[in-house]
């Protein structure tokens, strides 16, 4: 906790000496998800409900794609790292619910050298999951709880800065829980 008081003030102090406050910070208005981006991703407004449901259960729509907070399984899945089929959204909404970051990939027509540097990423933490989702919009998804970036070509820079700001964030419900 001391440790996050001095990164609070270090922050503070920041933005004093730069002369301005974070309410100044401004980030350029686009369509283009690859002409601007914010280190952290969008954030995505946290779903009014994070209940548990039962293995069948519907549940209202996530509002997001990939899914960023909301109801979800009870289940952890079993293992951080790389994962080679879709990850249902109900089970990846509870790993970020306990401080995971999610990196989803969508290439319909294969993307071996992606993938491989994906995985590199990805095997550096403990509580990143990587796995296939279709559908989605962009080649890359990142998602956090209340956050989300999507982007199209690989940018190391990017991955790895929404994972430093998102991991066992204090943004999420749970986030120091490890199964």
């Amino acid at each position: 906790m001391r440790m996050m008081g001095v990164l609070l003030v270090s922050w503070l102090a920041v933005l004093t000496l730069a002369g301005c406050s974070s309410s100044e910070v401004e980030t350029p208005e686009t369509s283009d998800p690859e002409a601007v981006w914010a280190v952290g991703g969008e954030k995505v407004p946290i779903m009014p409900s994070r209940r548990h449901l039962d293995p069948n259960e519907s549940h209202e729509p996530y509002n997001s794609f990939p899914a960023t907070s909301g109801p979800h399984y009870p289940i952890w899945w079993q293992e951080w790292g790389v994962v080679e089929f879709e990850m249902p959204d109900e089970v990846a909404v509870h790993n970020m619910e306990h401080g995971g970051v999610l990196i989803r990939y969508d290439c319909p027509q294969g993307c071996a050298e992606l993938v491989t540097k994906l995985v590199a990423i990805t095997e550096q933490f403990s509580k990143v999951i990587l796995s296939p989702l279709s559908k989605m919009d962009t080649t890359i998804a990142l998602t956090a709880w209340g956050y989300l970036d999507k982007f199209n070509d690989f940018d190391s820079e990017r991955i790895l800065g929404f994972i430093d700001q998102h991991l066992n964030s204090p943004e999420s419900p749970e986030p120091l829980v490890f199964p």
